[in-house]
């Protein structure tokens, strides 16, 4: 796709090696974004409480962890997917 943005939004440390030849012919581009401070998310954990918004999940035995990343991979995943430990 001609004048794509890849947004890096969280990382490892892992270094990224890109084709930089593929970047420039399509006019690609990469950027980061810091997605807040230790101060936002802390205001956002007071607003969430104070306001009664409550976090959305999908459990799963963890005996069914390739079932729930297969999910995942496919989009099946409709909020965050948690494994619950084994019985």
């Amino acid at each position: 796709m001609p004048h794509g943005c890849l947004t890096v939004v969280g990382f490892d440390g892992t270094p990224l090696q890109l084709p930089l030849d593929k970047l420039v012919i399509h006019a690609r581009s990469v950027t980061g974004h810091l997605t807040g401070s230790p101060t936002d998310t802390e205001q956002a954990m007071r607003f969430a409480l104070a306001s009664g918004v409550r976090h959305l999940v999908q459990t799963r035995p963890l005996q069914q962890v390739n079932e729930a990343l297969d999910a995942q991979k496919a989009g099946r995943a409709r909020f965050r997917m948690v494994l619950t430990p084994a019985d």
